[in-house]
């Protein structure tokens, strides 16, 4: 298997972050701890299977030099804006949409907690 058949693996062929899925061509291979966020200097330690998840163009774009929770955090102020929008108020007032309360749980927690429970 290559590296990058490896990192598409991780997920069952998933996004990690959404759970959307994902094949060889329309995967991107996100850096968990993001080079950027890396020691100044050498980076090589960061660019590891170990460090990389499978990501859907979006979740990747989104992401982007973001700790796990800074993304999280990210999540949640996209929804404190569109609640600001007049038209989002006027589908959430006749229940045409609904947004999801708590804490952001990414797909690839939610299988490490089902592998937890099956053990």
């Amino acid at each position: 298997m290559t590296e990058r058949e490896l990192v598409l693996a991780k997920t069952g062929g998933h996004c990690a972050y959404c759970g959307c899925h994902l094949t060889l061509k329309t995967m991107q291979e996100d850096h968990v701890i993001p080079l950027r966020r890396g020691d100044k200097g050498d980076k090589s330690h960061l660019d590891v299977l170990s460090n990389k998840m499978p990501a859907c163009r979006s979740c990747n774009y989104y992401k982007s030099d973001m700790t796990l929770d800074q993304f999280r955090e990210r999540m949640d102020l996209m929804i404190q804006n569109l609640e600001r929008n007049s038209t989002v108020k006027a589908l959430l007032r006749y229940g045409k949409i609904a947004f999801t309360r708590g804490p952001v749980e990414f797909y690839f927690e939610k299988l490490q907690k089902e592998s937890t429970h099956d053990d």
